[in-house]
């Protein structure tokens, strides 16, 4: 099957969108497909962003350029160097909506489906003209429900979130084929569009995760005293995430080492707390490579996942998968009707909390850190699990199955 893959983030850039793009080509070209990706150039790991471009090969034009992952062709669409201002978003979308057309054009690409994930949310709009354009079918995995957090949280409202909703709604109508990572998405979905996508979780690369036993310099690296019970942060830091837990968690066990690694629009107002309240044991690592992430999982007692309120039915983690890999141990502090709280519950492969309720965070925290014994067991679960369900080639193919069934459905 000929299959291009269109997304806003993909390697040399780095974060969880990228790497279950990236991983998804390597898996497909296994089972022997034929992958196109049409991209962006690197923007979202701020700091790397030029050094990452270097790696790129220029193409006639200077609009976009050229590498190759896995036996993939990959074309960038040039972009600004950073995730920048709102602004300097528009401006991002902007181009990697204009150009794709011209990619297509220009280096005579040839597929069968086109496979695109959100964000953003206006993603299903190229998708479906490209599809369009190449005489292909169109697929549109839906990683997060932006414009729903949006709205549950009331940062957009009245007009304009009509507006959107019924972009929104005519993507998902017109796409041959809709998946979401979760049932609570995929609910929110037929709730918009009277539709039932189908539901396929994401899935980790078990060669890259995995049990990994720290060393020595592994502590020292990062300045952690090894006996200390060590939590850790790692990811986005921006209005989808409410990192005041781990805050009131360091304030409350002063004994205890809070590290988190990663950046975002919030980033600067949580350092400000933590200077100003003085609270030495809980510290910032800026952003972090996937192989530094790797390493500071190993050495954490447990593994945080922390979910603003409003984010309950619109985003299942992708983090979720890949310390589960690592065989860590996961404390969730969310929503209590967040899907990623109710599947960690279920399969016992860590604790969930609600973010708002401080007090029992750092009482089930006290609790986990007196019981090494239960942090091996919930890790060992977790392993467990994703080796059985969670791995690419059986998430892969289940997206092979339904593809196959759409084109033969609709040929």
């Amino acid at each position: 099957m000929r299959i291009l893959l269109y997304t806003l983030i993909y390697p040399p850039d780095t974060c969880s969108n990228a790497f279950v793009f990236a991983d998804m080509t390597e898996e497909l070209i296994k089972q022997g497909d034929e992958v196109t990706v049409i991209t962006t150039t690197p923007h979202y790991d701020e700091e790397h962003a030029i050094e990452k471009r270097k790696m790129l090969t220029p193409c006639k034009t200077d609009r976009y350029y050229y590498s190759s992952y896995k036996g993939a062709k990959v074309y960038h669409i040039d972009v600004l160097p950073r995730k920048g201002s709102t602004k300097d978003r528009l401006q991002t979308f902007y181009r990697f909506h204009k150009y794709g057309t011209e990619i297509i054009k220009n280096e005579e690409i040839e597929a069968d489906v086109v496979i695109c994930q959100t964000p953003p949310m206006t993603v299903g709009i190229d998708c479906l003209h490209l599809a369009k354009q190449l005489h292909a079918k169109s697929a549109m995995i839906l990683q997060d429900l932006w414009l729903d957090a949006m709205i549950d949280s009331g940062r957009i409202k009245g007009f304009l979130a009509g507006i959107l909703r019924k972009v929104e709604a005519y993507q998902y109508r017109h796409i041959d084929l809709i998946s979401t990572i979760d049932e609570s998405m995929a609910g929110r979905v037929a709730q918009i569009s009277g539709l039932n996508p189908i539901v396929i979780p994401n899935f980790v690369n078990t060669e890259v995760y995995r049990p990994r036993n720290p060393e020595d310099k592994d502590y020292a690296k990062y300045d952690v005293e090894k006996d200390k019970f060590i939590l850790s942060y790692v990811g986005n830091i921006g209005q989808a995430q409410d990192l005041e837990p781990l805050v009131q968690y360091a304030k409350h066990n002063p004994d205890a080492c809070v590290l988190v690694a990663g950046n975002g629009v919030r980033e600067d107002y949580y350092k400000k707390r933590v200077e100003e309240e003085h609270i030495s044991n809980l510290r910032f690592l800026g952003y972090v490579t996937r192989e530094e992430a790797r390493i500071i999982n190993s050495i954490s007692d447990v593994c945080m996942i922390l979910l603003a309120e409003h984010v309950a039915a619109t985003s299942f983690p992708s983090k979720i998968y890949s310390l589960m890999a690592m065989g860590k141990p996961i404390m969730i502090a969310c929503s209590n009707d967040t899907e990623a709280g109710k599947f960690i519950k279920k399969h016992n492969i860590g604790w969930s909390c609600d973010v708002r309720d401080y007090q029992q965070i750092n009482a089930e925290l006290d609790e986990i850190c007196n019981h090494p014994d239960e942090r091996t067991d919930r890790g060992k679960n977790a392993y467990q699990l994703v080796l059985e369900e969670y791995a690419p080639d059986k998430v892969v193919e289940k997206y092979k199955k339904a593809i196959t069934h759409m084109i033969e459905k609709y040929n």
